[in-house]
């Protein structure tokens, strides 16, 4: 089906020499198996594109980063960062054993929001969680519990948590500020649930 479509993008860009010529660069499939990443060629079909083997690359050094250690990875503007990479590897990795974050500032939220229900939430079949925190809220032991809930629903679905780095921040400040207070009901859920987001890319 992929090769299908690569025809079709050829055939359709036959007067145009550069995009023609990215399209006949790219055949597809060079540093990966379908076989072993089948959500990866569901997004190629619904998504009618081809994932270049710079995208795989980077895609594969964060599913399985150098030593397990984190990894910084750079990329130019436009490559396909946000609408190939970033939804592969969420896909990959969400597998029901780890709950995935994809962390962005709050001016990328939105935009990355809708690019990942576009791209995950067709024929993946996943759902994407979005889950705002604050520090003003007023939270009791049942709403610990159900931010909890929430996070293992996600897991357990293989959806992904997108959030942005204060919402993180507020929530581990939120179960250490709760412990000192001696609420310790909230602080075991707010804990619990921080040492369940522990992978996320």
């Amino acid at each position: 089906m992929t090769q299908l479509q690569r025809a079709e993008r050829m055939l359709a860009c036959w007067d145009d020499p550069s995009t023609l010529t990215n399209e006949l660069q790219n055949p597809g499939h060079a540093n990966w198996k379908p076989l072993d990443y089948p959500d990866t060629l569901l997004l190629e079909v619904e998504s009618g594109i081809m994932v270049r083997e710079v995208q795989e690359s980077i895609a594969d050094k964060m599913r399985d980063p150098p030593s397990a250690r984190n990894a910084v990875m750079q990329l130019n503007m436009g490559e396909g960062k946000s609408s190939v990479i970033v939804p592969i590897v969420a896909a990959a990795l969400a597998d029901s054993s780890r709950l995935v974050r994809v962390v962005v500032a709050k001016p990328q939220s939105k935009q990355m929001l809708q690019m990942l229900e576009s791209k995950l939430g067709g024929m993946l079949n996943r759902r994407i969680f979005h889950m705002p925190f604050s520090r003003a809220l007023k939270v009791g032991p049942n709403e610990a519990g159900a931010l909890g809930s929430i996070c293992r629903d996600c897991m357990e679905s293989r959806g992904v948590l997108l959030v942005q780095p204060e919402h993180i921040l507020s929530f581990q400040l939120m179960g250490i500020e709760s412990a000192i207070s001696g609420k310790m009901d909230i602080s075991h859920h707010v804990i619990s649930s921080t040492k369940a987001t522990k992978t996320s890319m």
